[in-house]
């Protein structure tokens, strides 16, 4: 009885993984439009050099080297009803929601301080939650899933890069200024919709209940229930 208890507990609920995965979905796809257009939209639409598109473009570099660690404490710190990571993802992805569209608005209406400003709120609006896209999965899997549960949100992941680069390729008309906004407007498409169905369909502290009950059943110690030993945790 006691060996059905722990195989029926060892095996990887998928369908809540791929739920608590679409954030992260639409957050790397995000990354696939953003390195993709906006440099071109620095060096066609704006005439910057190399040098100064470069440097514009690393300011999520220096955005994820002090934000992501911020937004990681604030949360571990979070003792919301709707749990430690979901108020983080719907506040972030809210915002990146309206601000992604307005980068193509700043480009098609030739304004750089507009593009520069729809820039910084969209990578803060990322940074608010792309750290609590990847924590979630590890909130709700039992440690010697976590491998197979990572698997799970990569695909999800890059089903939807691999969305976007279709996209991109599609929407994109082969003119000299291009219009992006069709493009933007899927793209914040995309991160609404993945936001509002992980909203409706993924309720984070229930989940992480079960995973603690699923972990005392495998044998783990209440003690090593959340630590994560995984190589993106150090």
């Amino acid at each position: 009885m006691a060996d059905t208890a722990t195989r029926r507990a060892a095996k990887l609920d998928n369908r809540a993984i791929a739920l608590a995965s679409l954030p992260f979905m639409g957050m790397i796809s995000f990354w696939q439009v953003y390195d993709g257009i906006v440099p071109k939209m620095l060096t066609g639409t704006f005439g910057l050099s190399n040098s100064l598109t470069g440097a514009i473009m690393a300011i999520d570099n220096v955005f994820g080297l002090f934000l992501l660690p911020l937004f990681g404490i604030l949360s571990d710190r979070c003792a919301s009803k709707l749990g430690r990571r979901t108020p983080f993802i719907l506040l972030g992805s809210g915002i990146a929601t309206l601000s992604v569209p307005l980068i193509a608005i700043a480009n098609n209406a030739g304004s750089l301080p507009l593009l520069i400003c729809a820039i910084l709120i969209t990578l803060l609006a990322i940074c608010m939650y792309r750290t609590m896209t990847v924590a979630i999965v590890a909130d709700i899997t039992p440690r010697p899933l976590r491998t197979k549960a990572d698997s799970v949100q990569k695909i999800v992941g890059y089903a939807g890069t691999g969305v976007m680069l279709v996209a991109i390729s599609v929407m994109v008309p082969n003119v000299e200024r291009p219009d992006y906004l069709p493009l933007f407007l899927l793209q914040a498409a995309f991160v609404l919709v993945s936001a509002v169905v992980y909203g409706l369909l993924v309720k984070e502290p229930a989940l992480v209940q079960k995973m603690h009950q699923k972990s005392l059943e495998m044998g783990i110690r209440e003690d090593e229930v959340e630590k994560d030993d995984s190589p993106e945790a150090g």
